[in-house]
């Protein structure tokens, strides 16, 4: 058993770690009624292309269950509006200043993909996903991706008319929100 441990504590970093957690919190949020058993299907899948994460996916599990347990996860799905994997884009004329980009001084395009935003009773919610190991402590977390969130909320007042409210990181590892 420590050798397997071992294996998965080598092979849970990088980008195609972080792909995997990504594409199994998308799935809970898209299908309330998920089972673990859908999840490790899911698994199987996602990993295809990527044998070497094998001994990871059962860590990668249990930070989805964990997540899936989390007080924030049960405002998610309270409401019924809640976006996953959102893609945005705008334009940001010359001069113009969004969120924490600018002012530009010749037209911008800012595109990215928000994780996560959702609707609560006071207000739309933006969280990041961050699986690094470094994201384990969420002290620093915050400050880290402070422009990121910012651009992320600009965004999203842009694209939809409506305030956000709050936004933050979930650390994924340790389950835990920073909130802005």
């Amino acid at each position: 058993s420590g050798a397997g441990a071992a294996s998965a504590s080598r092979v849970d970093v990088g980008a195609s770690w972080g792909t995997l957690v990504h594409g199994l919190l998308e799935h809970a949020a898209r299908h309330r009624d998920a089972t673990p058993a859908d999840l490790q299907r899911l698994a199987g899948w996602l990993i295809a292309e990527t044998p070497d994460l094998r001994p990871a996916v059962p860590a990668a599990l249990d930070l989805v269950a964990k997540i899936v347990s989390a007080p924030f996860w049960k405002e998610v799905r309270a409401g019924s509006d809640a976006y996953v994997e959102v893609p945005f884009t705008v334009l940001i004329s010359a001069g113009e200043s969004l969120g924490s980009l600018g002012p530009v001084a010749v037209p911008t395009v800012l595109h990215g993909v928000i994780d996560l935003v959702y609707r609560t009773p006071d207000g739309w919610r933006i969280l990041d996903y961050k699986t690094d190991a470094a994201a384990a402590s969420g002290a620093t977390l915050l400050a880290r991706h402070a422009a990121q969130l910012e651009q992320y909320r600009a965004a999203w007042e842009r694209v939809n008319g409506q305030t956000v409210n709050r936004q933050g990181i979930v650390a994924v590892r340790s389950g835990t929100v920073e909130w802005a």
